[in-house]
């Protein structure tokens, strides 16, 4: 009985530092986005699947970006685009918001997408 409890006890202490590491890693996935009523990651143009996944990073002084296209990394920002200098973003929510409107952007069929001051304001980017 005690040698039972005592292996319980070891594989809950296993499970819960291994819970603890996948916390603290800086990189995250947002499985689904979604475009109206469109999933981004089932979109379709010209009769072929494009799929969109965003990834948020933690660089050296704040947050950044990247996006795949077809499980390919399409674009890297690791800085607040439009700003003069090297600028992360100062939290991961400012950086889904860019990264969202790009992968929109994308999805209108407009090349590679550049983002500009007043789309910054709009949407509420501190830089």
């Amino acid at each position: 009985m005690i040698k039972n409890t005592v292996f319980l006890l070891f594989i809950l202490s296993f499970l819960s530092c291994k819970n603890d590491k996948k916390k603290s890693e800086s990189n995250y996935t947002i499985p689904l986005l979604t475009l109206s009523d469109t999933t981004l990651k089932n979109f379709t143009a010209n009769d072929k699947k494009i799929g969109y996944k965003i990834i948020i990073s933690n660089e050296a002084s704040g947050f950044g970006y990247d996006i795949y296209k077809n499980d390919k990394k399409y674009i890297h920002q690791g800085t607040i685009p439009a700003v003069k200098g090297f600028i992360a973003f100062k939290n991961e929510k400012e950086a889904i918001k860019i990264a969202e409107l790009v992968v929109k952007k994308l999805l209108q069929n407009e090349g590679l997408p550049t983002i500009e001051l007043n789309d910054l304001d709009s949407l509420q980017i501190s830089y």
